[in-house]
């Protein structure tokens, strides 16, 4: 009987001893797995805090979009630059802001949805809330999951209107410019004297050859030489 019951408590104290070591296993197991797991988290949370600081310190506009083009997100360069706050703008659709025949139904969208490109860039006309416009080039990437499954479109958005208000300029005074209609004068001049003495056509002069020609002339007629000559520098 005394035998039977040492043999019993024997028993007793390994399982017992068994079952110490395995919660004092598992307990070191799991304060690791908590370990990780915090460390994952601060790691995924420092991540997530430098991307929103480069997202709302951007010197563009930022944008994310789904694929019917509902606002996700927008940095605040992008609110300032179309004149929306961003409650406004995550109620909306992009192509709301686009002007009338801008608007984004090109084939590059479709390519990018159909994964024959990822990134497309063009430019186009925005339409601000005060209703001016403004002319910007934007940047599109379609976003994929692991599985290759179109998530939604980075938009990336400068704002180019003192750019192209530039170039309107510069049009501009190449066609009204006092000088340049003196250039026009000389090459088509140069034009007819050509033709009429040897029969060649503007055709067969190309613009830098006629360019040049001009420069020719107004320096040997000593016309405002220097000051022309720059003016219709190609």
């Amino acid at each position: 009987m005394l035998a039977g019951t040492a043999g019993e408590e024997v028993q007793y104290f390994w399982a017992a001893g068994l079952i110490s070591a395995f919660i004092a296993v598992f307990t070191v197991l799991l304060i690791r797995a908590l370990a990780r797991q915090r460390a994952a988290a601060a790691t995924v949370a420092g991540s997530e805090a430098r991307f929103r600081a480069i997202f709302e310190q951007a010197a563009v506009g930022i944008a994310h979009t789904t694929l019917d083009r509902r606002y996700l997100q927008a940095n605040q360069k992008f609110c300032d630059m179309v004149g929306y706050s961003r409650d406004e703008l995550l109620a909306m659709r992009s192509n709301a802001i686009s002007l009338p025949g801008d608007q984004e139904t090109g084939p590059d969208y479709a390519r990018a949805l159909a994964g024959e490109i990822s990134t497309y860039s063009g430019e186009k006309r925005y339409v601000r809330k005060d209703g001016s416009l403004i002319w910007v080039n934007r940047t599109v990437s379609l976003v994929r999951d692991n599985a290759g499954e179109p998530l939604y479109f980075i938009r990336v958005i400068e704002d180019i209107s003192e750019r192209k208000q530039a170039e309107e300029r510069l049009a501009y005074l190449v066609q009204n410019h006092p000088r340049m209609n003196i250039v026009r004068e000389i090459i088509a001049a140069i034009k007819a004297f050509l033709f009429r003495e040897f029969g060649i056509g503007a055709k067969f002069l190309s613009d830098a050859d006629m360019v040049a020609l001009a420069r020719a002339s107004v320096q040997k007629a000593g016309v405002e030489a220097r000051g022309t000559v720059d003016a219709i520098e190609p």
